[in-house]
Protein backbone atom coordinates (compact mmCIF):
# COMPACT_ATOMS: atom_id res chain seq x y z
CA UNK A 1 0.00 0.00 0.00
CA UNK A 2 1.40 3.59 -0.91
CA UNK A 3 2.16 5.93 1.77
CA UNK A 4 -0.84 8.35 3.03
CA UNK A 5 -3.09 6.29 1.90
CA UNK A 6 -5.60 4.20 4.00
CA UNK A 7 -4.59 0.65 4.17
CA UNK A 8 -6.96 -1.40 2.71
CA UNK A 9 -7.59 -5.39 2.42
CA UNK A 10 -8.62 -7.35 -0.68
CA UNK A 11 -11.33 -10.13 -1.02
CA UNK A 12 -12.09 -12.14 -4.13
CA UNK A 13 -15.14 -14.35 -4.21
CA UNK A 14 -16.11 -16.69 -7.74
CA UNK A 15 -19.90 -16.67 -8.12
CA UNK A 16 -23.05 -15.28 -6.87
CA UNK A 17 -23.49 -17.25 -3.81
CA UNK A 18 -20.18 -16.14 -2.31
CA UNK A 19 -21.05 -12.53 -3.45
CA UNK A 20 -24.59 -12.42 -1.38
CA UNK A 21 -22.37 -13.27 2.09
CA UNK A 22 -21.16 -9.94 1.10
CA UNK A 23 -24.35 -8.05 0.09
CA UNK A 24 -25.66 -6.06 2.89
CA UNK A 25 -21.66 -4.22 2.95
CA UNK A 26 -22.34 -3.72 -1.43
CA UNK A 27 -26.09 -2.22 0.23
CA UNK A 28 -24.32 0.47 2.24
CA UNK A 29 -21.28 1.19 -0.30
CA UNK A 30 -23.92 1.98 -2.53
CA UNK A 31 -25.48 5.03 -1.03
CA UNK A 32 -21.76 6.41 -0.57
CA UNK A 33 -20.65 5.97 -4.01
CA UNK A 34 -18.69 8.42 -6.50
CA UNK A 35 -20.13 7.10 -9.08
CA UNK A 36 -23.66 5.66 -8.47
CA UNK A 37 -24.26 2.37 -10.60
CA UNK A 38 -27.68 0.37 -9.73
CA UNK A 39 -26.78 -2.07 -12.01
CA UNK A 40 -24.15 -3.66 -9.43
CA UNK A 41 -26.00 -3.20 -6.52
CA UNK A 42 -27.29 -6.84 -5.43
CA UNK A 43 -30.73 -6.55 -5.39
CA UNK A 44 -30.26 -6.17 -9.44
CA UNK A 45 -26.99 -8.23 -9.72
CA UNK A 46 -27.56 -10.93 -7.71
CA UNK A 47 -30.28 -12.13 -9.98
CA UNK A 48 -28.30 -12.06 -13.32
CA UNK A 49 -25.26 -13.99 -11.57
CA UNK A 50 -27.78 -16.91 -10.60
CA UNK A 51 -28.83 -17.04 -14.17
CA UNK A 52 -25.97 -16.45 -15.99
CA UNK A 53 -23.02 -16.20 -14.18
CA UNK A 54 -22.18 -19.82 -13.41
CA UNK A 55 -21.06 -20.12 -17.21
CA UNK A 56 -18.24 -17.09 -16.69
CA UNK A 57 -14.86 -17.22 -14.92
CA UNK A 58 -16.15 -14.04 -12.76
CA UNK A 59 -13.59 -12.65 -9.97
CA UNK A 60 -15.69 -10.33 -7.97
CA UNK A 61 -12.83 -7.86 -5.90
CA UNK A 62 -14.24 -6.20 -2.77
CA UNK A 63 -11.64 -3.52 -1.03
CA UNK A 64 -12.55 -3.39 2.56
CA UNK A 65 -10.64 -1.50 4.93
CA UNK A 66 -8.50 -2.36 7.09
CA UNK A 67 -11.07 -2.92 9.72
CA UNK A 68 -12.79 -5.53 7.98
CA UNK A 69 -16.34 -3.90 8.50
CA UNK A 70 -16.14 -1.13 5.90
CA UNK A 71 -16.52 -1.83 2.58
CA UNK A 72 -14.57 0.73 0.14
CA UNK A 73 -14.83 -0.05 -3.60
CA UNK A 74 -16.56 -2.98 -5.46
CA UNK A 75 -15.03 -4.35 -8.61
CA UNK A 76 -17.25 -7.05 -10.22
CA UNK A 77 -14.58 -8.44 -13.01
CA UNK A 78 -14.49 -11.55 -15.00
CA UNK A 79 -11.91 -13.42 -16.43
CA UNK A 80 -11.87 -13.82 -20.36
CA UNK A 81 -9.54 -13.86 -23.12
CA UNK A 82 -8.84 -10.34 -24.80
CA UNK A 83 -9.11 -11.44 -28.59
CA UNK A 84 -10.30 -15.18 -29.33
CA UNK A 85 -7.35 -15.46 -31.40
CA UNK A 86 -5.17 -14.15 -28.92
CA UNK A 87 -4.31 -16.26 -25.53
CA UNK A 88 -4.06 -13.35 -23.30
CA UNK A 89 -6.26 -13.34 -20.30
CA UNK A 90 -7.49 -10.17 -19.01
CA UNK A 91 -9.89 -8.78 -16.59
CA UNK A 92 -13.12 -6.92 -17.79
CA UNK A 93 -15.59 -5.59 -15.56
CA UNK A 94 -18.53 -8.21 -15.78
CA UNK A 95 -21.57 -7.79 -18.22
CA UNK A 96 -24.16 -10.64 -18.73
CA UNK A 97 -24.42 -11.78 -22.02
CA UNK A 98 -28.26 -10.39 -22.72
CA UNK A 99 -26.33 -6.53 -21.81
CA UNK A 100 -29.18 -5.93 -19.18
CA UNK A 101 -25.81 -4.52 -17.16
CA UNK A 102 -25.92 -0.89 -18.97
CA UNK A 103 -23.38 0.93 -16.73
CA UNK A 104 -19.86 -0.64 -16.40
CA UNK A 105 -19.01 1.51 -13.53
CA UNK A 106 -17.62 -0.11 -10.14
CA UNK A 107 -18.76 1.02 -7.13
CA UNK A 108 -16.28 2.97 -5.04
CA UNK A 109 -16.58 4.60 -1.86
CA UNK A 110 -16.98 8.90 -2.16
CA UNK A 111 -13.74 9.08 0.68
CA UNK A 112 -12.13 6.42 -0.63
CA UNK A 113 -11.23 6.74 -4.12
CA UNK A 114 -7.63 7.02 -4.00
CA UNK A 115 -7.38 4.47 -2.15
CA UNK A 116 -9.07 1.62 -3.94
CA UNK A 117 -7.24 2.86 -7.40
CA UNK A 118 -3.50 2.22 -5.63
CA UNK A 119 -5.22 -0.97 -4.32
CA UNK A 120 -6.40 -2.18 -7.36
CA UNK A 121 -2.97 -1.44 -9.24
CA UNK A 122 -1.17 -3.38 -6.54
CA UNK A 123 -3.37 -6.16 -6.81
CA UNK A 124 -2.74 -6.40 -10.14
CA UNK A 125 0.48 -6.37 -9.72
CA UNK A 126 0.73 -8.99 -7.15
CA UNK A 127 -2.57 -11.26 -7.94
CA UNK A 128 -5.27 -10.70 -10.45
CA UNK A 129 -6.07 -14.05 -10.68
CA UNK A 130 -3.17 -15.06 -13.32
CA UNK A 131 -4.39 -12.27 -15.68
CA UNK A 132 -2.31 -9.26 -16.19
CA UNK A 133 -4.02 -6.81 -18.54
CA UNK A 134 -7.15 -4.85 -18.01
CA UNK A 135 -9.52 -3.78 -20.41
CA UNK A 136 -12.43 -1.75 -19.71
CA UNK A 137 -14.14 -1.19 -22.92
CA UNK A 138 -17.64 -0.36 -21.18
CA UNK A 139 -16.72 2.49 -18.69
CA UNK A 140 -17.85 5.31 -18.75
CA UNK A 141 -14.84 7.96 -19.42
CA UNK A 142 -16.54 10.62 -17.55
CA UNK A 143 -17.08 9.25 -14.56
CA UNK A 144 -14.67 9.84 -11.55
CA UNK A 145 -13.30 6.25 -11.06
CA UNK A 146 -11.99 6.61 -14.59
CA UNK A 147 -10.43 10.05 -14.18
CA UNK A 148 -8.87 8.62 -10.86
CA UNK A 149 -7.74 5.34 -12.99
CA UNK A 150 -6.35 7.59 -15.79
CA UNK A 151 -4.20 10.25 -13.18
CA UNK A 152 -2.68 6.71 -11.42
CA UNK A 153 -1.74 4.90 -14.94
CA UNK A 154 -0.11 8.10 -16.09
CA UNK A 155 2.12 8.71 -12.79
CA UNK A 156 2.85 5.02 -12.32
CA UNK A 157 6.41 4.56 -14.89
CA UNK A 158 6.19 1.20 -14.45
CA UNK A 159 2.60 0.92 -15.64
CA UNK A 160 1.64 0.80 -19.95
CA UNK A 161 -1.63 1.99 -20.88
CA UNK A 162 -3.97 3.08 -23.74
CA UNK A 163 -6.80 5.00 -23.68
CA UNK A 164 -9.54 4.87 -26.62
CA UNK A 165 -13.16 6.71 -25.80
CA UNK A 166 -16.44 7.16 -28.00
CA UNK A 167 -19.48 8.72 -27.76
CA UNK A 168 -22.10 6.45 -26.23
CA UNK A 169 -26.09 6.34 -26.76
CA UNK A 170 -26.50 7.90 -22.99
CA UNK A 171 -27.69 10.76 -22.99
CA UNK A 172 -25.99 13.68 -21.58
CA UNK A 173 -28.40 17.35 -21.63
CA UNK A 174 -26.03 20.13 -23.60
CA UNK A 175 -27.39 23.27 -24.37
CA UNK A 176 -29.83 22.38 -26.46
CA UNK A 177 -31.39 19.24 -28.36
CA UNK A 178 -29.56 20.59 -31.56
CA UNK A 179 -26.00 20.51 -30.27
CA UNK A 180 -26.49 17.70 -28.67
CA UNK A 181 -27.30 15.87 -32.13
CA UNK A 182 -25.16 17.81 -34.09
CA UNK A 183 -22.12 16.07 -31.69
CA UNK A 184 -23.54 12.49 -31.96
CA UNK A 185 -23.91 12.25 -35.65
CA UNK A 186 -22.69 12.46 -38.84
CA UNK A 187 -23.49 14.61 -41.63
CA UNK A 188 -24.85 11.83 -43.00
CA UNK A 189 -27.07 10.50 -40.16
CA UNK A 190 -28.04 14.52 -39.35
CA UNK A 191 -29.77 14.66 -43.14
CA UNK A 192 -31.73 11.49 -43.05
CA UNK A 193 -32.71 12.85 -39.23
CA UNK A 194 -33.76 16.02 -40.80
CA UNK A 195 -35.72 14.15 -43.82
CA UNK A 196 -37.71 12.19 -41.31
CA UNK A 197 -38.49 15.18 -38.91
CA UNK A 198 -39.71 16.98 -41.71
CA UNK A 199 -42.18 13.90 -42.91
CA UNK A 200 -43.40 14.10 -39.21
CA UNK A 201 -43.70 17.84 -39.17
CA UNK A 202 -46.20 17.46 -41.79
CA UNK A 203 -48.92 16.03 -39.97
CA UNK A 204 -48.53 18.37 -36.97
CA UNK A 205 -45.97 20.76 -34.37
CA UNK A 206 -43.05 19.04 -34.09
CA UNK A 207 -40.77 19.74 -30.98
CA UNK A 208 -37.98 18.21 -28.18
CA UNK A 209 -38.48 18.82 -24.64
CA UNK A 210 -36.67 17.92 -21.98
CA UNK A 211 -38.30 16.06 -18.98
CA UNK A 212 -37.34 17.68 -15.58
CA UNK A 213 -39.83 15.99 -13.36
CA UNK A 214 -38.96 12.18 -12.43
CA UNK A 215 -43.25 12.15 -12.31
CA UNK A 216 -43.84 13.58 -15.60
CA UNK A 217 -41.68 10.49 -17.69
CA UNK A 218 -43.36 8.10 -15.84
CA UNK A 219 -46.62 9.69 -16.72
CA UNK A 220 -46.16 9.78 -20.47
CA UNK A 221 -44.49 6.56 -20.42
CA UNK A 222 -47.53 5.31 -18.94
CA UNK A 223 -49.49 7.30 -21.67
CA UNK A 224 -47.39 5.81 -24.41
CA UNK A 225 -48.21 2.06 -23.14
CA UNK A 226 -51.81 2.44 -22.54
CA UNK A 227 -52.24 4.34 -26.43
CA UNK A 228 -50.24 1.02 -27.89
CA UNK A 229 -52.79 -0.95 -25.90
CA UNK A 230 -55.48 0.12 -27.05
CA UNK A 231 -54.35 -0.51 -30.94
CA UNK A 232 -55.89 -3.14 -32.54
CA UNK A 233 -52.33 -5.19 -31.45
CA UNK A 234 -53.27 -5.14 -27.78
CA UNK A 235 -56.53 -5.80 -28.48
CA UNK A 236 -55.49 -8.79 -30.40
CA UNK A 237 -52.95 -10.06 -27.86
CA UNK A 238 -50.19 -9.23 -30.46
CA UNK A 239 -46.80 -7.98 -29.68
CA UNK A 240 -42.83 -8.06 -30.49
CA UNK A 241 -39.75 -7.23 -29.57
CA UNK A 242 -36.28 -6.86 -31.58
CA UNK A 243 -33.32 -5.71 -31.65
CA UNK A 244 -31.20 -5.43 -35.10
CA UNK A 245 -27.09 -4.94 -35.06
CA UNK A 246 -26.43 -3.18 -38.49
CA UNK A 247 -23.54 -4.63 -40.41
CA UNK A 248 -23.76 -2.40 -43.13
CA UNK A 249 -26.03 0.57 -44.66
CA UNK A 250 -28.55 -2.29 -46.05
CA UNK A 251 -27.54 -5.55 -44.42
CA UNK A 252 -28.05 -6.36 -40.52
CA UNK A 253 -28.50 -9.41 -37.83
CA UNK A 254 -31.59 -9.33 -35.30
CA UNK A 255 -32.91 -11.01 -32.27
CA UNK A 256 -36.50 -11.50 -31.86
CA UNK A 257 -39.94 -12.11 -29.75
CA UNK A 258 -43.43 -12.64 -30.70
CA UNK A 259 -46.35 -12.78 -28.25
CA UNK A 260 -49.92 -14.08 -29.49
CA UNK A 261 -52.61 -14.77 -28.15
CA UNK A 262 -56.05 -15.73 -30.10
CA UNK A 263 -58.77 -17.08 -27.49
CA UNK A 264 -61.14 -17.63 -30.91
CA UNK A 265 -58.24 -19.87 -32.26
CA UNK A 266 -58.22 -21.75 -28.65
CA UNK A 267 -54.56 -20.16 -28.36
CA UNK A 268 -53.55 -19.03 -24.74
CA UNK A 269 -50.34 -18.03 -25.80
CA UNK A 270 -48.00 -18.32 -28.65
CA UNK A 271 -44.32 -17.54 -27.76
CA UNK A 272 -41.28 -17.23 -31.06
CA UNK A 273 -37.92 -16.34 -30.26
CA UNK A 274 -35.10 -16.09 -32.75
CA UNK A 275 -32.55 -14.55 -34.59
CA UNK A 276 -31.27 -14.26 -38.00
CA UNK A 277 -30.11 -11.78 -40.77
CA UNK A 278 -31.95 -9.40 -43.11
CA UNK A 279 -31.66 -6.92 -45.78
CA UNK A 280 -32.85 -3.67 -46.41
CA UNK A 281 -33.22 -4.42 -50.19
CA UNK A 282 -35.79 -1.17 -51.26
CA UNK A 283 -34.97 2.37 -49.60
CA UNK A 284 -36.50 5.43 -51.36
CA UNK A 285 -38.23 8.39 -49.87
CA UNK A 286 -42.06 6.45 -50.31
CA UNK A 287 -40.96 2.90 -49.87
CA UNK A 288 -38.82 0.97 -47.18
CA UNK A 289 -38.92 -2.94 -47.69
CA UNK A 290 -36.92 -5.66 -45.96
CA UNK A 291 -36.08 -9.45 -46.23
CA UNK A 292 -35.36 -11.66 -43.18
CA UNK A 293 -33.97 -15.00 -42.57
CA UNK A 294 -33.04 -17.06 -39.71
CA UNK A 295 -34.35 -19.75 -36.93
CA UNK A 296 -36.65 -19.72 -34.16
CA UNK A 297 -37.98 -21.81 -31.45
CA UNK A 298 -41.70 -21.80 -31.14
CA UNK A 299 -44.01 -22.60 -28.06
CA UNK A 300 -47.59 -22.40 -27.93
CA UNK A 301 -49.80 -22.81 -25.34
CA UNK A 302 -53.51 -24.04 -25.84
CA UNK A 303 -56.69 -23.66 -24.16
CA UNK A 304 -58.02 -27.73 -24.59
CA UNK A 305 -55.70 -28.35 -27.60
CA UNK A 306 -52.13 -30.42 -26.75
CA UNK A 307 -49.34 -28.46 -26.33
CA UNK A 308 -46.40 -27.91 -28.58
CA UNK A 309 -43.04 -26.78 -28.50
CA UNK A 310 -40.69 -26.78 -31.38
CA UNK A 311 -37.45 -25.27 -33.39
CA UNK A 312 -38.40 -23.97 -36.75
CA UNK A 313 -36.96 -21.35 -39.48
CA UNK A 314 -38.08 -18.20 -39.87
CA UNK A 315 -38.76 -15.85 -43.10
CA UNK A 316 -40.32 -12.45 -42.73
CA UNK A 317 -40.92 -9.29 -45.58
CA UNK A 318 -41.81 -5.97 -44.38
CA UNK A 319 -43.43 -3.37 -46.52
CA UNK A 320 -44.06 0.44 -45.96
CA UNK A 321 -45.39 2.89 -48.74
CA UNK A 322 -46.65 6.13 -48.15
CA UNK A 323 -48.83 6.06 -51.09
CA UNK A 324 -49.75 9.89 -50.55
CA UNK A 325 -48.69 12.60 -47.86
CA UNK A 326 -52.01 11.58 -46.37
CA UNK A 327 -51.84 7.54 -47.13
CA UNK A 328 -50.19 5.00 -46.09
CA UNK A 329 -49.56 0.93 -46.69
CA UNK A 330 -48.35 -1.53 -44.14
CA UNK A 331 -47.22 -5.22 -44.78
CA UNK A 332 -45.72 -8.12 -42.99
CA UNK A 333 -45.94 -11.76 -43.81
CA UNK A 334 -43.68 -13.99 -41.64
CA UNK A 335 -43.20 -17.89 -42.50
CA UNK A 336 -42.15 -20.14 -39.99
CA UNK A 337 -41.77 -23.54 -41.32
CA UNK A 338 -40.46 -26.67 -38.69
CA UNK A 339 -37.60 -28.03 -39.23
CA UNK A 340 -38.84 -31.80 -38.36
CA UNK A 341 -42.40 -31.87 -39.11
CA UNK A 342 -44.12 -31.35 -42.63
CA UNK A 343 -45.91 -28.52 -41.18
CA UNK A 344 -45.78 -24.28 -40.88
CA UNK A 345 -47.44 -21.04 -39.82
CA UNK A 346 -48.04 -18.52 -41.44
CA UNK A 347 -49.05 -15.11 -40.31
CA UNK A 348 -49.43 -11.81 -41.96
CA UNK A 349 -50.76 -8.26 -41.29
CA UNK A 350 -51.88 -5.35 -44.06
CA UNK A 351 -53.07 -2.52 -42.91
CA UNK A 352 -53.53 1.69 -44.54
CA UNK A 353 -53.65 4.37 -42.30
CA UNK A 354 -55.19 7.84 -43.06
CA UNK A 355 -54.62 11.01 -41.88
CA UNK A 356 -57.52 12.83 -40.93
CA UNK A 357 -56.10 15.57 -39.05
CA UNK A 358 -52.88 16.79 -37.37
CA UNK A 359 -53.42 13.98 -34.32
CA UNK A 360 -55.73 12.00 -35.23
CA UNK A 361 -55.52 8.80 -38.13
CA UNK A 362 -57.99 5.67 -39.37
CA UNK A 363 -56.32 2.58 -39.56
CA UNK A 364 -57.73 -0.59 -40.85
CA UNK A 365 -56.51 -3.77 -41.71
CA UNK A 366 -56.38 -7.57 -41.84
CA UNK A 367 -54.42 -10.29 -39.46
CA UNK A 368 -54.32 -13.45 -40.80
CA UNK A 369 -52.85 -17.07 -39.67
CA UNK A 370 -52.85 -20.04 -41.25
CA UNK A 371 -51.37 -22.96 -39.29
CA UNK A 372 -51.08 -26.47 -40.84
CA UNK A 373 -51.78 -28.74 -37.88
CA UNK A 374 -54.66 -26.10 -35.67
CA UNK A 375 -56.03 -27.98 -32.71
CA UNK A 376 -58.64 -30.30 -33.28
CA UNK A 377 -61.73 -28.59 -34.41
CA UNK A 378 -60.44 -25.49 -35.15
CA UNK A 379 -59.72 -24.50 -38.74
CA UNK A 380 -56.23 -24.07 -40.56
CA UNK A 381 -57.24 -20.35 -41.37
CA UNK A 382 -57.84 -17.49 -38.57
CA UNK A 383 -58.70 -13.81 -40.07
CA UNK A 384 -59.45 -10.54 -38.61
CA UNK A 385 -59.91 -7.63 -39.78
CA UNK A 386 -59.66 -4.63 -37.88
CA UNK A 387 -60.70 -0.95 -37.77
CA UNK A 388 -58.67 1.70 -35.22
CA UNK A 389 -58.96 5.36 -34.80
CA UNK A 390 -55.59 6.42 -33.56
CA UNK A 391 -53.99 9.89 -31.62
CA UNK A 392 -50.84 10.93 -32.08
CA UNK A 393 -49.67 12.83 -29.11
Amino acid sequence: MRLGLEPASVVVVRDGDQLAQHAAAIERLAGHCVDANPFYEPWFMLPLLKAFGRRQRLCLLLVYGMAGTDLLGFFPFERALFHPRLPLLCLRLWRDPQHWVLRSTPLVHEGALATCVATLMDWMANDASGARLLDLPHLPASSAFAQALASQLTAESGLRHVRCERESHLYRRQDSVEHYLAAILDGDKRRNLQRRQRRLAEQGPLAYVDVDDDGEGGRLIDDFLTLEAQGWKGRNGTAMAKYDYNLSPRSYVYGSTELFSDEFADLNLRVITGGGAGIRWLKTPSIQSYLEGGAAYLVEDFDAGSDDRRVTGRVSAGLNWQILKWLSFDELITYYPSVKEVEYLLHNEASLTATLSTSWSLRVGNVTDYNTDPPHAFVRRDSLWFAALQYRF
